[in-house]
């Protein structure tokens, strides 16, 4: 486990170099090698989310940030929740977007988070509906599958 660490902090540390530098393909190739080794790092998990973004697959990133907020609490979940969503938005993936903005909702009470779950399932073909208002925040239970 201490190698994959070493191995996969290495890595991370290569993709953001690699980004910072403009060189977003060799980004991706060291997060999704320090991926490989390491899914459940945090660490990993953002410079993939990061560099996914910064090359255009959004729908990877939209992934890869619900991975993020699913390790995050309070309002960096809601950070990692919203990147997400906004990808899914981008990616045409108006269902995934329409499940993350409800969640976020549900989290925060906040009524653009639910104005804009009801846009995307507008936007969908699913039966995607928002949930009720509550005065209580609370967490969804039906998360869409990642496909990272």
């Amino acid at each position: 486990r201490d190698d994959a660490t070493r191995l996969g902090g290495a890595l991370v540390e290569l993709a953001q170099l690699r980004l910072r530098r403009g060189k977003s393909a060799e980004a991706i190739a060291a997060a999704e090698a320090a991926f490989a080794v390491e899914p459940d790092a945090l660490p990993v998990l953002e410079v993939l989310a990061e560099t996914r973004e910064v090359a255009g697959h959004r729908a990877a990133a939209a992934e890869a940030w619900r991975r993020v907020a699913a390790l995050k609490s309070g309002g960096e979940r809601r950070k990692a929740l919203e990147r997400g969503a906004r990808g899914f938005v981008d990616a045409g993936r108006h269902e995934d977007a329409a499940r993350t903005w409800f969640e976020l909702f549900q989290e925060s009470n906040d009524p653009r988070h639910r104005s804009e779950g009801e846009a995307c399932a507008a936007r969908g073909s699913s039966a995607a509906a928002a949930p009720p208002l509550t005065s209580e925040a609370t967490v969804a239970d039906d998360e869409p599958a990642e496909r990272t």
